[in-house]
């Protein structure tokens, strides 16, 4: 799958100091490993608006979790091809809750005419979720005028602040921490890499949890 950079070129390069457009090839994998590297933090597959068909255990209760947010709208839900009428559930669009009114979802454990235990990892996938989720980005925005952003500038300036950083890190080498001429001193950083600040802070807040 391939990332939605979650900033633009334009912002990059005015948060850089840049003018030139000699390097705006490099600047823009910075922003698609940047955005890829927050939504890996944050345990998100895309926080860039997208279609989704997802396949989701019911449980016999009254709700199914989808794995996309925030859900801006659902499609249709199907079981065996049968569409779930649309008034008989509603959604959290933060979490991807989906609640049924009325009726339980079908155990999906139980599929098929086979009785199984509740053991973690028996139950088979049956509905079938088309859905769009996700924010607007800067860059959809900037690609067509007609949408209005929804990404939270947080998210943004997380993305950029990674940017920056390995623009600013390229041809450093990330073990060392300090270096000695005369007496030949260097010493090392830790092995884990540390993060700007506002990246923990979005982590923190946007993390999804599987």
């Amino acid at each position: 799958m391939t990332t939605v950079p979650l900033t633009t070129l334009t912002v990059l390069k005015d948060e850089l100091g840049i003018v030139s457009d000699a390097e705006n090839s490099y600047l823009e994998r910075l922003i698609q490993r940047a955005s890829a590297r927050l939504e890996s933090l944050c345990g998100v597959v895309c926080f860039g608006l997208e279609e989704v068909a997802e396949h989701v255990t019911g449980h016999g209760t009254s709700r199914i979790v989808l794995a996309r947010t925030p859900v801006v709208s659902i499609a249709s839900i199907e079981l065996d091809d049968i569409v779930i009428d649309s008034d008989c559930y509603r959604v959290e669009p933060d979490t991807g809750i989906v609640h049924a009114d009325g009726f339980l979802w079908v155990d999906t454990s139980r599929r098929q005419g086979v009785e199984l235990e509740s053991v973690q990892g028996t139950a088979r996938p049956a509905y079938l979720v088309t859905y769009s989720a996700g924010y607007i980005t800067p860059k959809m925005v900037e690609d067509d005028d007609t949408l209005t952003r929804t990404l939270p500038y947080d998210i943004e300036e997380a993305v950029l602040a990674l940017a920056v950083q390995s623009y600013h890190d390229r041809g450093v080498d990330q073990r060392v921490s300090s270096e000695g001429l005369l007496d030949a001193r260097v010493s090392y950083r830790k092995s884990s890499e540390s993060v700007p600040s506002i990246v923990s802070e979005v982590v923190q807040t946007y993390r999804r949890w599987s």
